[in-house]
């Protein structure tokens, strides 16, 4: 994990969470979120600023939505 950039960690990340919630990857994928941006950057080992800025970048582009309560991811291999 720690042989990928910090996008490729996130997106692994967000993977294993979606697998660990019986996730189907054909469709849309919702989290249910209970972690900060800060929380997710530390199980990453990246900034929280990096974080931040790629979940606004994906949130800007269409491909998830971000709240307190849950990520709606629209597809992972788009991100």
């Amino acid at each position: 994990l720690f042989f990928l950039n910090t996008k490729e960690r996130l997106i692994a990340f967000l993977k294993d969470w979606a697998i660990r919630e019986s996730q189907d990857f054909n469709g849309p994928i919702v989290l249910s979120n209970y972690l900060t941006h800060k929380d997710i950057s530390q199980i990453i080992c990246a900034s929280r600023q990096t974080t931040t800025q790629l979940f606004n970048d994906w949130e800007k582009n269409g491909k998830i939505r971000y709240s307190r309560k849950e990520i709606f991811i629209k597809s992972l291999d788009e991100l």
